[in-house]
C-alpha cells in the first residue's frame, strides 16, 4: 500500500496478476466525502474482504463463438459467391459465343460453307 491523501492504495499491474497460482486478494472499501468523513465502509482490517483471482490467463469464449468469426466467415462466403457468380456468367456467356460461332461456322446442318466460283453456298 502507498500513503496518499485519500488514505492507502494499492494498484496491481497485469504481470504482477498473471501466476500459476489462483490468488485469493484481500481489501478494505471505504468511501469519504470532501470533508473526510466516511460515508459509507466495506470491510475492515480485522475482517478483510476477499476476491480469488484466476490462475494464469482469463478464458476467452472459442474462436467459432465469436461475432468477429461469423462477420468474417459471412463477408468470405459473399465474396465466394460473388466470385462464383461472375465465372458462372463469364462461362456462360464465352459457351454462348462458342456455340454461336460454331453455329455460323456450320451453318445449322451440319456441313460447312462451300465456295463455288465468286459465291458461297449456303
Amino acid at each position: 500500500f502507498q500513503a496518499t491523501p485519500r488514505g492507502p492504495e494499492v494498484e496491481f499491474s497485469a504481470a504482477q496478476m498473471s501466476t500459476d497460482a489462483p490468488l485469493t486478494l484481500q481489501y478494505v472499501v471505504i468511501a469519504r466525502d470532501a470533508d473526510g468523513d466516511v460515508l459509507l465502509a466495506q470491510g475492515d482490517r480485522e475482517h478483510p474482504l476477499e476476491t480469488r483471482v484466476a490462475a494464469g490467463r482469463e478464458q476467452v469464449p472459442a474462436f467459432y463463438t465469436q461475432r468477429r468469426f461469423w462477420m468474417v466467415a459471412g463477408g468470405a462466403a459473399a465474396g465466394v459467391t460473388a466470385v462464383g457468380t461472375v465465372l458462372l456468367v463469364a462461362l456462360v456467356a464465352g459457351g454462348t459465343v462458342a456455340a454461336f460461332t460454331g453455329y455460323l461456322l456450320v451453318r445449322g446442318d451440319g456441313t460447312p460453307p462451300g465456295i463455288i466460283g465468286k459465291q458461297t453456298l449456303d
